[in-house]
């Protein structure tokens, strides 16, 4: 289930989604077969293969790939990088990545609210872009500058603001030694 939700929108058969699992190709097909009974699942007859891919028309498919994304994706790549950097007072994925419309091309923007070092920030998205194989446009900054612009009706504040989001749970409280809760 994670590897069709961290490839949207591409269709896999059963032997594709078997290279690189510890399982064997039978209950990989019959798991498969499981989800789309459940509707989480479309399958679809291609020459002599079947190939799976989300139901985008699934009630709970939102939800279902932003616990994907938290816990297995970019979410959790990027919440390890933002673990150690204790200004981040918010931190959420925004754009085509949250909104579930991402494709193979698309990068990854994420706004980061807080009083943050920009040269060690740098550093942590350049590491992550190596990792995730990704462009990564991050946005910087501090509460009061961000509280301004949505006051100001400034059009990509109020965008964004107003955006699907991956929230990642930036709060002191929330971390657990060098990491960090992901809010389900």
């Amino acid at each position: 289930m994670i590897t069709l939700f961290l490839s949207h929108g591409i269709e896999r058969n059963a032997w594709e989604l078997t290279q690189g699992l510890a399982e064997n190709y039978n209950a990989v097909w019959k798991e498969l077969n499981r989800l789309v009974g459940l509707g989480i699942r479309v399958s679809e007859k291609k020459g002599n293969a079947k190939v799976y891919q989300v139901n985008r028309a699934c009630p709970i498919e939102r939800e279902l790939r932003s616990i994907v994304m938290k816990t297995e994706g970019i979410g959790a790549v990027l919440q390890s990088k933002l673990s150690t950097i204790k200004e981040v007072q918010r931190a959420f994925i925004y754009g085509s990545v949250a909104s579930g419309k991402a494709d193979g091309f698309s990068d990854i923007d994420i706004m980061l609210i807080g009083k943050i070092n920009l040269e060690e920030i740098s550093q942590i998205f350049s590491d992550a872009e190596r990792e995730l194989n990704k462009p990564v446009n991050y946005s910087i900054f501090s509460e009061s500058e961000w509280q301004e612009k949505l006051a100001n009706g400034e059009p990509f504040a109020v965008n964004v603001e107003n955006s699907e989001k991956i929230m990642l749970d930036c709060k002191p409280e929330s971390r657990l030694g060098n990491r960090w809760q992901v809010r389900i």
